[in-house]
């Protein structure tokens, strides 16, 4: 869990299937969606750059990440509800996202990373929201 001038959530690195291209986004993880209802991110893969930022900015390079699907676990024929909810626990919800780079590809979380991570591989963090 990263925070950025109190705003909660994940950065996390994405990879195409289709392009393999990589690039990382902010995921917020706020209470409600009154605190983030406003905000937006964009990924620059030129610059590589990763923008936070609210309507009110004028103008952000890049482009925003679309989430496509989320696949969750299902049960499975004949298994009791206790060892479903065990696998609940450890199998996450599988996050697709629409590539930024190919617009047709699909792309998925390959690992989250810290603020100091996503500095070391080359990306900047931008906070443009008007506080």
């Amino acid at each position: 869990m990263t925070s950025i001038k109190n705003i909660e959530g994940d950065i996390i690195w994405l990879k195409c299937k289709d392009c393999a291209s990589e690039y990382p986004t902010f995921v917020f993880s706020g209470e409600t969606d009154m605190i983030t209802s406003e905000l937006r991110v964009s990924t620059d893969l030129d610059s590589r750059q990763l923008v936070i930022y609210d309507n009110s900015t004028v103008s952000v390079s890049g482009r925003e990440v679309e989430l496509l699907r989320v696949e969750r676990e299902h049960s499975r024929p004949g298994e009791s509800f206790q060892d479903f909810q065990n696998r609940l626990r450890v199998c996450k919800p599988r996050c697709f996202y629409r590539c930024i780079a190919c617009a047709d590809g699909k792309a998925s979380v390959v690992r989250k990373l810290s603020a100091n991570e996503l500095l070391s591989v080359g990306y900047t963090l931008e906070d443009l929201r008007v506080v």
